[in-house]
């Protein structure tokens, strides 16, 4: 059975005020359709649209995420929290709260690895327990991190780290 993940966002022509967000997931025949987000939110200083994640590794899942788009310097944003969609009957059931600006996914979908909030650093989240093994950033530097990669096998993960990268002109 083959499935299509639709996100729409609108924006309002004449500048700030209500915007609208929608995903769906369809069967690719047209026999089913689970509208899982449709809301007008509020524009302001950013904003949040429903993002398509991950299909689950059996077929029976689609992640997806509430992805924030701040004002200001965002370098690394895909995501704050997690949620799967079960595409026999379309219920959702969230997987991880708001947690940070950069999530990844292990392959065998039992771990969350994200960037935290403020100055947490590198965080592993037990998605069946909750419990979490966070690595710390160096405190005097100014990092942002994203771009986290797992590998195949899930025994390593890589990220990406600019230092400064709000910080024009001061290296």
């Amino acid at each position: 059975m083959r499935w299509i993940a639709q996100a729409i966002t609108a924006f309002p022509v004449d500048g700030p005020g209500n915007y609208y967000t929608q995903l769906k997931i369809l069967r690719a025949d047209g026999a089913v359709t689970w509208t899982v987000v449709d809301r007008w939110a509020r524009w302001g200083l950013g904003y949040t649209i429903p993002q398509p994640f991950a299909w689950s590794s059996d077929g029976r899942y689609l992640y997806f995420t509430n992805r924030p788009v701040p004002d200001g310097c965002g370098v690394f944003v895909n995501g704050s929290d997690l949620h799967k969609i079960s595409l026999s009957d379309g219920s959702v059931t969230q997987v991880a709260p708001p947690l940070g600006l950069w999530l990844s996914l292990s392959p065998d979908e039992r771990t969350l690895a994200y960037r935290g909030w403020g100055d947490r650093g590198l965080v592993l989240r037990d998605l069946v327990t909750g419990t979490e093994r966070e690595a710390k950033w160096r405190p005097e530097q100014d990092y942002a991190a994203g771009h986290i990669l797992w590998a195949p096998d899930g025994s390593a993960i890589v990220l990406t780290l600019a230092v400064r990268p709000c910080s024009a002109g001061r290296w």
